[in-house]
């Protein structure tokens, strides 16, 4: 009995969207058909130049970058110009939080004694030195 219910059921939801499923098909025919009659149109020189790449490049071209700006000029020139003191200030930061890191892990991996209690883990946290920021100019 629940067999036929269910097959019921399907028949009902497969037959119910077929007109939709038919509207669809007929659109989709229509525009392939639009789209068959304009390429038909086309001539192969049309053909070409929508299939060739236009370069739309323009000079100079220039990329910046986090600590640098890099300017290509079309004869082949490129000019590079680094920021220092934008440079230092970021190696100083990783530095700082390296170092900070390798102190919490040494404390919280000792070698030999085993791991730390939640209280020790916060007190090393706690004590540990922070990264210095950089001043702003």
């Amino acid at each position: 009995m629940a067999v036929k219910k269910a097959v019921k059921s399907l028949t009902k939801k497969a037959t119910k969207p077929v007109k939709e499923r038919d509207w669809l098909d007929d659109q989709a025919d229509e525009i392939n058909d639009a789209f068959a009659q304009e390429l038909s149109e086309l001539t192969e020189a049309d053909i070409n130049r929508l299939m060739t790449k236009k370069s739309k490049t323009t000079w100079p071209k220039v990329t910046v970058g986090s600590h640098s700006v890099r300017t290509e000029y079309e004869d082949g020139r490129v000019d590079f110009v680094t920021d220092w003191d934008k440079l230092a200030k970021d190696v100083r930061e990783a530095i700082a939080e390296y170092e900070q890191k390798k102190i919490v892990d040494a404390a919280l991996y000792p070698p030999d004694d085993g791991p730390l209690t939640t209280k020790q883990v916060k007190q090393i946290k706690d004590t540990a030195p922070k990264p210095k920021k950089a001043k702003k100019k």
